[in-house]
């Protein structure tokens, strides 16, 4: 028994030495194993909320391109729309253009043929004792000096005589209106004046070559096209001026507001306005 004892005693010693010397030792490590664990997810914390962050900034940015590059497309599409309508309209605007230029020769041609048939010298002519009274007016046409040096039959002219037996039929009895109107009239279909008859008779010729200048074919390719505006007295007429090899034109836009607010009478005095064509001087 005694010597177990003492057996005994060194083993615990030992025992107890061996398990100072390992919570010593091993502690050390742990902690240090630990301090390493702690070192770690710190770095790897910080890794990801930096690889996070620029993530995020770089989903930032593609998120910003997609929005530039849509808005600069919606805005490419709006100014191509725009410009594609502007072109249409333009089109639109000088075909319209060009049919009333062709109807405008189609009617000065006929007017012509109707002159053809019912002038005095032509085959269909009658004597100036028979023939009726004739009406002319100032043409549109103008040289290049603005000056409206041609005339040309009047086909609904009239002597206005309603305008002369208008304080008659104010203040007269109806009869002696009604054998007025029928006088002058009468007088009308009659004889025609010989003063204009000597004064025109020599302008025929004049005003066939002018008919057959003006009636050429102005038509060509448009080398410029552009919008302007036409100052004219008390009004400004907005449109297209297109020019081509040999012409200069300015067609009004029927369309534009301003042009609708004009007075019906006062556009009517526009008409050499509206429609302008100049031979180029070299």
């Amino acid at each position: 028994m005694y010597g177990a004892r003492l057996n005994a005693e060194p083993c615990g010693a030992v025992l107890k030495e061996w398990q100072n010397s390992i919570q010593k030792n091993a502690g050390l490590a742990f902690i240090e194993l630990v301090n390493e664990g702690r070192l770690l997810s710190h770095t790897m914390k910080d890794h990801l909320v930096r690889v996070g962050n620029e993530a995020e900034f770089i989903l930032s940015r593609q998120r910003a391109e997609d929005i530039h590059k849509h808005a600069e497309f919606e805005s490419q599409s709006a100014q191509y729309s725009a410009e594609k309508r502007d072109e249409e309209k333009m089109c639109d605007h000088l075909i319209r253009a060009a049919k009333y230029r062709d109807h405008v020769t189609a009617t000065q041609l006929i007017q012509k043929i109707i002159n053809i048939l019912t002038d005095k010298h032509g085959a269909w002519g009658n004597s100036a004792l028979s023939r009726p009274r004739e009406f002319w007016r100032l043409d549109y046409w103008e040289d290049d000096l603005r000056r409206r040096r041609r005339f040309v039959r009047n086909p609904v002219g009239s002597t206005h005589s309603e305008a002369t037996l208008k304080a008659a039929a104010e203040n007269a009895p109806e009869e002696d209106v009604l054998k007025g109107k029928q006088s002058i009239r009468s007088q009308a279909l009659g004889n025609q004046n010989s003063e204009s008859e000597l004064s025109l008779d020599g302008d025929d010729d004049t005003l066939s070559s002018l008919d057959d200048k003006e009636l050429e074919n102005v038509t060509g390719p448009v080398n410029l096209s552009a919008a302007a505006q036409l100052v004219a007295p008390a009004v400004v007429l907005k449109g297209t001026l297109s020019i081509t090899a040999s012409e200069l034109y300015f067609e009004v836009d029927e369309d534009e507001p301003s042009f609708k607010k004009i007075d019906p009478k006062v556009r009517g005095c526009l008409n050499s306005l509206i429609q302008i064509a100049r031979h180029f001087t070299p």
